[in-house]
């Protein structure tokens, strides 16, 4: 099961540039879903690459953090393929970022929210944070007189 898909892409991409990005024809005429799928099998693999070891892959359900994380990296290889030299900046900084979130998760810094096994942690609940202050010093009334 891929972590992205080509509906989480167009969420990001709108469709007249996925086009561009994807369709080798002259003039691009439609969304090349083979392209897509070896954009989505590339970030796949990195992820699994990164995180292998420390949790067990494939998991049941997609986390969302890798689901992002996937969609970034997706979407950064399709720029790659079109765009001389670098991709716009956003992407590449959600690219570098994803990066990083990988070698987060890698060394444990960073938790899926899943067990090693793939399992996903029940959250806990914690009661709300009580917050008091002391009364306004100054309010709509006491400042009327001024």
């Amino acid at each position: 099961m891929p972590y992205c898909t080509l509906d989480d892409i167009l969420g990001v991409i709108p469709q007249r540039e996925l086009i561009q990005l994807t369709d080798d024809a002259i003039p691009p005429a439609a969304i090349s879903q083979a392209v897509i799928d070896q954009a989505i099998a590339a970030a796949d693999t990195l992820i699994n690459g990164y995180i292998g070891e420390r949790y067990s892959i494939p998991f049941t359900g997609v986390p969302e953090l890798i689901k992002t994380i996937a969609l970034d990296l997706a979407v950064y290889r399709l720029y790659l393929r079109r765009k001389k030299g670098e991709p716009p900046e956003a992407v590449k900084a959600a690219h570098d970022n994803a990066l990083k979130l990988l070698r987060d998760v890698q060394s444990g810094k960073l938790s899926l929210g899943v067990t090693a096994a793939g399992a996903t942690v029940p959250q806990t609940s914690a009661s709300a944070p009580m917050i008091s202050s002391s009364p306004r010093l100054c309010s709509r009334d006491t400042l009327r007189d001024l």
